[in-house]
């Protein structure tokens, strides 16, 4: 098995490393809390973020 997924560009892991840190303490409730969560935390980030 390869160490990573052939489906996640390089850019996205980036931004994967960078959501993981918000996510360490969140507990979510339900599918809606957590596309919620998501939205704001994009919505928080600058355009030159992404």
């Amino acid at each position: 098995h390869p160490l990573y997924s052939p489906d996640i560009a390089p850019l996205d892991y980036y931004l994967f490393r960078f959501m993981e840190h918000g996510l360490a303490k969140q507990r979510f409730q339900s599918y809606k809390d957590t596309k919620n969560w998501i939205d704001w935390w994009t919505a928080s980030k600058e355009e030159l973020f992404f």
